[in-house]
């Protein structure tokens, strides 16, 4: 994940500096954490994904370009507990638009928690 975030900046013209110095991170910080030296995590990705101005729907699906063949065990639980969401609406536009309004306010529940809340307070998800 961290080398396609690499290569991703590097398409976007983008120096690891400056992508470092938006961000607030330290000098060298950025480049240890796409080398791996740092471990990579979350709170990076979606930091790197603003700057690229790119959803983690988008990376996420560049990242892992296959689908699966049948919905994962909690997917299907997932589907049970809602109840009013049938198997057979998991490819409509609604459907899908509920999903990530879901899984938005439990992205932005995660960065609040994490310390980001004074990035994220106008745009919390609805």
């Amino acid at each position: 994940m961290a080398s396609l975030l690499g290569i991703l900046l590097k398409l976007d013209h983008r120096s690891i500096r400056s992508v470092e110095q938006q961000l607030g991170f330290g000098t060298s910080a950025l480049g240890k954490v796409l080398n791996g030296n740092i471990r990579l995590q979350m709170s990076h990705v979606i930091m790197i994904l603003g700057v690229l101005e790119m959803t983690p729907a988008e990376f996420f699906d560049l990242a892992y370009q296959q689908k699966p063949k049948s919905p994962h065990r909690l997917v299907q639980e997932l589907r049970k507990t809602q109840g009013d969401v049938e198997e057979d609406q998991s490819e409509t536009p609604a459907f899908e638009a509920k999903v990530r309004r879901t899984l938005l306010k439990l992205l932005w529940e995660l960065l609040r928690r994490e310390g980001f809340e004074t990035i994220f307070d106008d745009e919390k998800p609805v």
